[in-house]
C-alpha cells in the first residue's frame, strides 16, 4: 500500500470518529429547566418559561398545590411553582436562593379565574441592595404590566429580606417534600379532602382599603401571634384600637409599618380600625 493511500484511510477514520457522539470530549448540555442563561428581561424571561420549558411542568412549592389561599397583590388564589434551582436551594435548606433561582405565581380570582402571572428572578449583580431579584408582572396572555426593580415589590417582600424576599416559607427550616405537578385542568374544581389543621404561629393580617384582610372573622390558637402590618395603596396612615383593652392607646401604623401581638389567653376580642366601614372591625377567637 502507497503511503499516500495509507495517509487518505487514517484520515477517513479520524473523520468517522469524530461524528460519533461522546468521542468528541464535548459533554452535552443538561436540558434543565433554568439551565440556559436569561437575562433580566421581561419578554426574555417569558419566552424561557413558556416556549418548549413550560412552567405549568415545573414542580409546586414544596408543600403547596393549586389554588392556595393568597392575598394581595397576588389575587385571592395563587398556584406556586419553583425551578430546580430554586428548589435545589429549598432542599439544601440554603437560607437564600442561589442565582439562576426562578419562581412563577399564577394569580386568581376566587372562582378561579387567572388574572395575572407573577415571576421573581435571581440575577447575579442586578440588583444586591434587594437581593439580585427582577420582577416581573405579566397579564395571563403574556403581555408585560410591569417589569425590573419594583418599588412596591422591594418594599412588601422587603419584609422578609432576612428571609430573601420570601413570604411562603421560612428557606432555613425543614419543609415538606416537593408535592408532584401532575396534569391538571387550570378551572376544575378539585375533591375537597379533609385537611388537619394547620399549626399557625403567625398570623399576618394587612390593612388595606380601610379593611382587614383576610376580610371576617379569624381564629387562632392561644399562644399564636397576629402581625398587623399598613398596607395602604395611598400611603395613608391607620390607628389599630383594641376595644378590649388588649392595648392601652391606638396604635398609629404609618405605611409598611406593623404591629404584633400575642394572644396567651382565650376568649373574643375585638379589634377595629378607627372608621365606620364595613370590614374595619374584626372578631379574633382564640381557642
Amino acid at each position: 500500500m502507497s503511503r499516500k493511500k495509507e495517509i487518505v484511510i487514517v484520515l477517513l477514520i479520524l473523520t468517522s470518529v469524530s461524528m460519533i457522539p461522546g468521542c468528541t470530549g464535548i459533554d452535552p448540555i443538561e436540558n434543565t429547566n433554568d439551565q440556559k442563561r436569561v437575562e433580566a428581561n421581561g419578554k426574555e424571561l417569558y419566552d424561557h418559561i413558556t416556549i418548549g420549558n413550560n412552567y405549568q411542568n415545573w414542580s409546586y412549592w414544596p408543600g403547596k398545590g393549586e389554588f392556595e389561599p393568597a392575598r394581595d397583590p397576588n389575587g385571592d388564589l395563587a398556584t406556586t411553582y419553583v425551578s430546580n434551582t430554586s428548589l435545589s436551594s429549598l432542599e439544601n435548606k440554603e437560607g437564600n436562593m442561589s442565582a439562576g433561582s426562578i419562581i412563577v405565581k399564577e394569580n386568581f380570582e376566587p372562582d378561579k379565574d387567572l388574572v395575572a402571572i407573577t415571576a421573581m428572578y435571581k440575577v447575579d449583580g442586578y440588583d444586591p441592595e434587594h437581593n439580585d431579584w427582577f420582577w416581573v408582572k405579566y397579564s395571563p396572555d403574556g403581555t408585560i404590566e410591569a417589569e425590573g426593580m419594583i418599588e412596591e415589590c422591594n418594599e412588601c417582600h422587603g419584609m422578609k429580606k432576612s428571609n430573601d424576599y420570601i413570604f411562603t416559607a421560612k428557606l432555613t427550616e425543614g419543609i415538606p417534600a416537593a408535592t408532584p405537578n401532575t396534569s391538571r385542568t387550570p378551572n376544575a374544581t378539585p375533591t375537597p379532602e379533609p385537611t388537619p389543621r394547620p399549626d399557625i404561629k403567625t398570623m399576618d393580617i394587612w390593612i388595606e382599603g380601610h379593611v382587614f384582610k383576610p376580610y371576617g372573622n379569624v381564629e387562632i390558637n392561644m399562644g399564636d401571634t397576629i402581625e398587623w402590618m399598613n398596607h395602604e395603596k395611598y400611603k395613608n396612615p391607620r390607628d389599630l384600637i383594641s376595644e378590649d383593652g388588649l392595648w392601652d392607646e391606638p396604635v398609629h401604623l404609618n405605611y409598611m409599618k406593623k404591629f404584633n401581638y400575642t394572644f396567651n389567653e382565650t376568649g373574643t376580642y375585638y379589634v377595629s380600625l378607627r372608621l365606620n366601614e364595613v370590614g374595619s372591625r374584626q372578631k379574633i377567637t382564640v381557642i
